[in-house]
């Protein structure tokens, strides 16, 4: 559970400032809007797979 926390906390910190574009005038990076929603694609189906083996983890340990 705490890692699903912190992944989401460190990809928020990271993915929204670069797709808003606040690197752009320093850096010259830019996030195309396509990226940015193949990134939270990606983002909701390691969560979500998580969420799944964390249930199984947590059944198994129920079981002992």
């Amino acid at each position: 559970m705490w890692d699903l926390l912190r992944e989401s906390v460190i990809y928020n910190v990271l993915a929204i400032p670069v797709a808003a574009g606040v690197l752009y005038p320093s850096f010259g990076i830019e996030l195309r809007p396509e990226w940015a929603a193949l990134l939270m694609s990606v983002s909701s189906i390691i969560v979500a797979t998580n969420a799944v083996l964390l249930k199984r983890v947590e059944t198994e340990l129920a079981a002992t």
